[in-house]
């Protein structure tokens, strides 16, 4: 009997309006945690991957209803992980110490291109990979891995960027709309630049170089170049010309926005819409080019994290901030509100060592 068949099911769910600790995980120290709507990862302090409230076989167990620590990669210290999604289920990644990059999850159905998983579903048992598989990277040591709907960006040691999908609204960075790519491939164009961070969701993706710059490719009124609504979608990685004369830290992209943080603590945000206030203007309006928050002016950014309907950050002390969808941002309500400007989050710190 499937959860959505049990009567009782409804009255077993909770809806968490607080930060709340897991239980299970209460004694357990993490580097890091990603999630999305079919699952989350999260990596201890000493590589171990855990994963938890995902259905039918995702989440990298060797059973459907397998334990919290990921079987598949029993004995692998891994450092970051990633989290996707395509239209038959989610897509999840991990990165090793040692530079091998391992993925599972599902692929799309067959006239519906690839997931972003970087192998063809014809080299395994079905539509969906139970235990991580290593993606077959010749010469490649991966510094990091970034996931969105339907592709895949990988960023190696060397600096050299990756991708592999379905090629929505350009956002494979080739040069094109309608490419499917299998497997990973470079993207040329970024040849010779200087990649140390990268970000992509289902229409836009960035990539951060080390000395502070932003490039911005896919749909083009979520790039920050200034396109409106309907205009042509940017095919290629393009600099950002609004963030040239700031140092950039690190970016992050939502489904229809995005922000950049500068080493100097400002936050930068963007995206076709502010729905519910998510872009930290206090209105809900489009935002062509990065804009910085005005609201934050004299606090130290040090990281941000979006989604489609908020924007998380936290200052150079640990204290949390929030603003967008009310009821995403854990100060205790259930409601649709907006929340317009950023607020701090109660009782809830990062430590950022």
């Amino acid at each position: 009997m499937n959860a959505t068949d049990d009567p009782d099911h409804e009255a077993d769910r909770r809806l968490l309006i607080l930060p709340t600790v897991v239980p299970a995980m209460r004694d357990v120290r993490f580097r890091c945690v990603t999630s999305g709507p079919c699952g989350c990862l999260a990596v201890s302090s000493v590589g171990e991957v855990y994963s938890w409230g995902g259905e039918d076989g995702h989440l990298g167990h060797d059973e459907p209803a397998g334990g919290t620590v990921v079987d598949g990669l029993a004995g692998v210290r891994v450092r970051s992980v990633g989290l996707g999604s395509a239209i038959a289920g989610p897509v999840f990644a991990a990165v090793t110490e040692q530079g091998s990059l391992y993925t599972w999850g599902s692929f799309l159905y067959e006239d519906d291109g690839p997931s972003g998983i970087g192998y063809p579903a014809s080299e395994t048992d079905g539509r969906y990979v139970h235990v991580p598989r290593q993606v077959i990277l010749s010469g490649v040591c991966v510094r990091s891995v970034a996931l969105g709907y339907r592709v895949s960006l990988i960023l190696a040691d060397d600096s050299r960027l990756f991708s592999c999908g379905a090629d929505l609204d350009g956002v494979l960075g080739h040069g094109t709309e309608e490419e499917e790519v299998v497997r990973p491939k470079q993207i040329e164009s970024l040849q010779g630049v200087r990649v140390c961070g990268v970000a992509v969701d289902s229409t836009n993706a960035l990539a951060l170089t080390v000395d502070g710059r932003v490039y911005a490719w896919g749909c083009g009124p979520h790039t920050g170049h200034g396109i409106p609504m309907g205009g042509n979608n940017v095919l290629l990685p393009t600099l950002v010309e609004a963030l040239e004369n700031e140092r950039v830290s690190m970016v992050a992209a939502g489904g229809s926005h995005a922000c950049a943080v500068t080493e100097a603590g400002a936050l930068f945000t963007w995206g076709d819409a502010g729905w519910f206030g998510s872009l930290g203007h206090g209105d809900e309006s489009a935002q062509r080019t990065p804009r910085r928050v005005e609201a934050l002016r004299g606090c130290r950014i040090a990281t941000a994290a979006i989604g489609d309907c908020h924007t998380l950050l936290a200052d150079e002390n640990g204290s949390v901030y929030g603003f967008g969808l009310s009821s995403r941002l854990g100060f205790g309500t259930v409601s649709h509100e907006s929340q317009f400007t950023p607020k701090r989050i109660p009782n809830l710190k990062l430590w950022l060592g």
